[in-house]
């Protein structure tokens, strides 16, 4: 799938060719990946990959203009007062710089759940008791312009290069750091280092040619996506709602439960993940089989069984469920399933108590350029942000850089 810039597949050496600043490369080796086995896929060499962790954090953009420090979203808002430290971790940067990077929340030396962070972006103000218990670091893995210069159309390694030297500086502050390029020869030592991911609490490796200029938008080839293994379970279809758009007159927004005792407990939604002709025959099941209505959502009979794809689970007293899931998807329509083969929530909560153990557990020793994390429960996803309202005189002494033309615009993952 291509969103936003990077292109997710089950393995970039399946690739047959890649689109590098347009000019199609084609893979030497044509070999498909056997899961398990030992395709013959090209090497990886650090001369024309830069691999790096993909970060669970807030995508960003530093720009230093004027003496004056600006964090931009990739939702294009402006979260420098929620970063005050930040803001203030800047201010040796030189005038006419923009970093582009992650927000991540740290604290002894560990990576924080997303969750954590998400207590810093809800807040009108950001308190110092905020700040020591939710401290931040900026996390920058591309130069976009420096000294003034657009380093936009050099290519991927040359801004690597000038990152790594403006990150020299003595002074600067230790919440800005530089993302570590990680060392792989291979797709064996690709595999062993996204087999780690969770242990190192990011969401998979990132691989951006070392030739590739940066651009905005939907670009492919430049920047792969590899992003770890879904957690897994099977659970029930309760509600069902009318989608939006093209499917505004199909029941395609899904609300499934799993068992706890002798009933069935709503724990998550989910909208995409079937093919058209199994979206006509549920749809079809829902308008035969609806008990009750309310409002646009119809409660059905529980009878279908769905194997949900989800990257983690956090406890949450705001759900009825007691838990929160991460961007859950369906993975498959298990017809061979009955509602009594659905997980239970006990099971959910196990994962989650389990993993809550292993964070907790001293961090085991590391070559890699970071510090080892303990993994942690993944967070729910993120709530829509609020805008906070400027008054008068910060307007008019903070006002964003409007026409660089790089505060904005973003290329490579998703959020």
């Amino acid at each position: 799938s291509r969103r936003s810039g990077a292109l997710q597949v089950d393995c970039p050496g399946c690739a047959p060719s890649y689109n590098i600043n347009g000019v199609e490369h084609v893979r030497r080796s044509a070999a498909g990946c056997n899961v398990g086995g030992n395709p013959d896929f090209d090497v990886i060499d650090n001369s024309d990959w830069i691999i790096e962790w993909k970060w669970d954090g807030i995508r960003a953009q530093l720009i230093r203009r004027e003496g004056q420090t600006f964090i931009w979203s990739r939702g294009e808002e402006l979260l420098t007062d929620r970063f005050p430290e930040l803001e203030q971790a800047c201010a040796q940067l030189p005038d006419g710089t923009v970093l582009d990077g992650e927000i991540t929340a740290w604290k002894n030396e560990q990576l924080l759940p997303f969750t954590e962070l998400q207590k810093r972006i809800h807040r009108r103000s950001v308190t110092a008791r905020l700040q020591a218990t939710v401290p931040v670091r900026f996390i920058a893995f591309d130069l976009l312009e420096h000294n003034g210069t657009d380093l936009r159309q050099q290519p991927g390694l040359q801004r690597r290069q000038q990152l790594e030297t403006l990150l020299q500086i003595p002074q600067l502050h230790p919440q800005l750091q530089l993302a570590p390029r990680l060392p792989a020869t291979d797709w064996t030592d690709c595999r062993t280092l996204r087999q780690n991911c969770r242990e190192e609490r990011v969401e998979g490796l990132m691989l951006k040619h070392t030739a590739a200029v940066y651009e905005t938008g939907r670009v492919v080839g430049a920047w792969w996506k590899w992003k770890t293994e879904p957690f897994h379970c099977d659970a029930v279809l309760l509600y069902a709602q009318r989608g939006h758009g093209r499917r505004a007159g199909k029941y395609t927004d899904f609300t499934f439960g799993v068992r706890s005792g002798e009933t069935l407990v709503p724990f998550a939604k989910a909208y995409s993940g079937l093919t058209n002709a199994e979206i006509e025959e549920v749809d079809r099941f829902i308008r035969n089989n609806t008990l009750e209505r309310f409002g646009p959502v119809s409660s059905v009979r529980s009878e279908l069984v769905f194997e949900l794809a989800f990257e983690g689970l956090q406890l949450s007293p705001r759900h009825k469920s007691g838990i929160a899931v991460r961007f859950p998807r369906i993975a498959r329509w298990r017809k061979d399933k009955t509602p009594a083969d659905a997980d239970s929530l006990e099971t959910l909560k196990e994962l989650i108590r389990s993993r809550q153990t292993t964070a907790d557990a001293p961090p085991a020793e590391t070559t890699q350029p970071h510090t080892t994390v303990n993994e942690s429960p993944a967070p729910a996803p993120p709530a829509r942000t609020r805008k906070r309202k400027s008054t008068n005189s910060e307007a008019e002494t903070r006002k964003p850089p409007a026409a660089q033309g790089l505060g904005g615009l973003f290329a490579g993952l998703e959020d």
